[in-house]
């Protein structure tokens, strides 16, 4: 009687969501998007879920060397890009240059401050780990390139050495042209009050409070590594217009944030959930309910089409994306 009821008014059941109306109420739409933070990788455009199942994925390690004019330029050694015995040192010297470029350190961005002891450790070993390393290395990367252009301040050293190490080589200090440039801004990383994390395309922040055990709409477990993964995927290095509404929330899930949760040994995320708006979607069907009064009307299915648009003067921007549900 209850199916045919459902059935009679426009209804049916979804498991783990009650009755759910038949009537659309958005439609997602755009184009076809991959992995473009990394479509220098091996020249090719790759899936995060292919690179994080690779071996290599910190890169040769970040050498400087003095040109045949005296001026040093920054480069990866790509000799020591695919040998085994490097990987985990390449991670490590990442993040040895994330640390002194990337982090927030002071007080120079408004209601951020320097990770905790806790936050400092967990995004540590994301750098270490499969999929993190990768996010890593994209902002290293461009942190060469910013080196190269002359935006970093380099140690006195003496003038007899011809190459070091990037990490050996600088403090994170900005140049007189790194402070002033118009062209470029460092991303960044800090920490806010509160649970979770959050991100904006230069911008990733840590909640002081660390991450809770289950999400509080689903109640599935947190991976905070996997939440880590998906706050980067609004960055730049990932999709920065992800992070606007509930569909770009969804392709996240499924692109950054699941694969690392399949390594990790968690189930699959399988909704998104804005508590504010009483909505959330069903990552694996593409459906977007509206949760109030336990009635949720699906959206059609997500196409995971949100276009790549790099905004390199993005810490001023409004919205700010949290992977925890809101």
């Amino acid at each position: 009687m209850r199916i045919l009821l459902l059935i009679m008014f426009g209804l049916y059941s979804v498991p783990g969501l009650g009755a759910v109306s038949s009537q659309s109420i958005r439609h997602c739409e755009g184009e076809d998007w991959s992995f473009v933070g990394f479509n220098r990788f091996h020249g090719r455009n790759l899936e995060f879920s292919y690179i994080m199942n690779r071996p290599f994925q910190a890169g040769g390690q970040a050498i400087a060397r003095k040109n045949s004019k005296g001026v040093w330029e920054a480069y990866r050694d790509s000799e020591m890009q695919f040998r085994f015995s490097n990987e985990m040192e390449n991670r490590i010297d990442n993040y040895k240059i994330f640390q002194m470029v990337n982090l927030i350190n002071g007080e120079e961005y408004v209601g951020l401050t320097p990770l905790n002891s806790q936050n400092a450790e967990l995004l540590r070993k994301f750098s270490e780990s499969n999929g993190g390393a990768i996010w890593i290395r994209a902002a290293v990367d461009e942190t060469i390139e910013a080196f190269n252009k002359g935006f970093l301040v380099v140690k006195d050293i003496s003038p007899e050495i011809k190459s070091l190490p990037l990490s050996e080589l600088i403090t994170g200090e900005l140049s007189d042209e790194g402070l002033f440039t118009q062209d470029f801004q460092f991303f960044k990383l800090g920490q806010y009050e509160g649970w979770g994390a959050k991100a904006q395309s230069g911008l990733v922040q840590f909640g002081s409070l660390g991450f809770k055990t289950y999400f509080p709409g689903s109640g599935e477990v947190v991976d905070p590594l996997a939440i880590i993964s998906h706050e980067f995927g609004h960055t730049r290095f990932g999709h920065p217009d992800s992070g606007n509404d509930i569909c770009g929330e969804a392709a996240t899930v499924q692109r950054y944030e699941n694969p690392m949760r399949l390594a990790h040994g968690y189930a699959p995320r399988k909704t998104y959930h804005v508590l504010k708006e009483k909505i959330l979607v069903n990552v694996e069907q593409g459906q977007v309910y509206s949760s109030e009064n336990d009635i949720a009307s699906p959206l059609m299915p997500i196409y995971f089409a949100l276009p790549f648009k790099e905004n390199r003067s993005s810490y001023s921007l409004p919205i700010s994306s949290s992977s925890i549900d809101e």
